[in-house]
């Protein structure tokens, strides 16, 4: 039994899905760890993390603050108690790890949802910016990372297109743009195909066939005449 052929994707950009992958590994990094330093801040409220570098430049009072939690809203919207009052490293660790399995996929349904995603994780990301700035008046390292993550994600999911399997519509494209002449006068398959069909007709007019026609000089037949 011969092997399937596989299906041919139209519009796919390896390194555009390489890249998101890569970037999303970053950012879930950069979650995960957010996510360590708040646990120790609750457990010990002398905790010094690293990401404090200096009073302009840190984390743990943005990660401790009320917007560090279902994004400063979730709570007054659902209560403190809900479900999807989580937080923002929550948040954080499931959008990365649900875009780096995004990035692997190559079809239209799920450039578009990424596409989305990126749109509201950009979105969240200059809200919390905006807070961090001129509410909280500090610099948080470890958020500022974040959102760089966040814009470069949003990027990649432009630029990535809509991947597709070909389909006819595709495959007539593509046969139309190999049959133009290129810059250097090359035949055109199309115009290939007619010389190998003149080749290989029958000669049934007694006039000359292709390859004689080809090998006889120009003039010939003037002379024959004259002759």
């Amino acid at each position: 039994m011969a092997p399937r052929n596989k299906p041919k994707i139209v519009g796919d950009r390896p390194w555009i899905r390489y890249a998101t992958v890569f970037f999303s590994l970053i950012g879930l990094g950069i979650s995960g760890y957010a996510f360590y330093v708040e646990g120790q801040m609750r457990q010990d409220k002398h905790y010094k993390p690293l990401c404090d570098i200096n009073k302009e430049w840190r984390c743990s009072k943005t990660l401790g603050s009320k917007y560090g939690k279902g994004f400063g809203f979730l709570g007054n919207v659902f209560g403190d108690s809900h479900t999807l009052n989580q937080l923002n490293t929550v948040y954080g660790v499931l959008f990365y790890t649900l875009m780096a399995g995004l990035g692997f996929a190559r079809n239209s349904k799920a450039s578009l949802v990424q596409l989305n995603l990126s749109c509201i994780s950009v979105c969240v990301s200059f809200y919390l910016a905006y807070v961090m700035y001129f509410d909280l008046k500090e610099l948080c390292p470890v958020c500022i990372s974040t959102y760089v993550v966040n814009i470069l994600l949003l990027l990649l999911s432009v630029f990535k297109g809509k991947p597709h399997i070909a389909d006819e519509r595709d495959r007539v494209g593509a046969a139309k743009k190999t049959d133009k002449v290129d810059g250097g006068g090359a035949m055109t398959r199309g115009k290939a195909a007619q010389v190998k069909e003149a080749k290989s007709a029958p000669n049934v007019s007694g006039g000359p066939t292709y390859a004689q026609a080809v090998k006889t000089p120009a003039g010939g037949d003037a002379k024959k005449r004259r002759d």
